[in-house]
């Protein structure tokens, strides 16, 4: 081969490169951007479980309150039925402690499920979605980078 065409396939190639570089630095800022906003999404998407996280605390801690609440009144419903010697207020006391009994059961179960909703995170929550939307922003980063080396060698 004559030095010439060699030189000018060398030059070529190098020519190719540079493209191929500059698209790389000019989707750089654009994939910068993406992944920034995907960062903020997720950070936001966590704050917003963390936030609701302690909502959920919060509002199970109010349920053990009232739960403890009626625990105390049933105690004294108690203490009071066993110093009365009429049968009415003796049923009357009995009936308000199954209330009570009830009502106490009711709030356990809501507190069963309160704490199954702290624990387990729902499918599709929005961190999920932060979560796939960085890994779709890599893979086009990752496209995009693969396109701008090959551009060169397709000629």
């Amino acid at each position: 081969m004559l030095p010439e065409i060699e030189q000018l396939l060398v030059i070529q190639d190098q020519d190719q490169k540079i493209k191929a570089h500059q698209i790389e630095l000019n989707s750089v800022p654009l994939e910068r951007q993406r992944v920034e906003q995907a960062l903020k999404n997720r950070i936001e998407a966590f704050d917003q479980i963390k936030l609701r996280g302690k909502e959920i605390e919060v509002h199970r801690k109010k349920l053990e309150l009232d739960a403890n609440s009626r625990r105390d009144t049933i105690t004294k419903y108690k203490i009071q039925q066993s110093q009365t010697r009429k049968n009415e207020e003796f049923q009357a006391i009995g009936q308000s402690i199954s209330r009570l009994e009830h009502e106490i059961e009711q709030i356990e179960d809501e507190e069963i499920v309160l704490m199954e909703q702290g624990e387990v995170a729902p499918n599709g929550t929005t961190a999920d979605r932060a979560d796939q939307e960085t890994r779709d922003i890599g893979a086009t980063a990752s496209r995009n980078r693969y396109r701008a080396r090959n551009v060169g060698g397709r000629h």
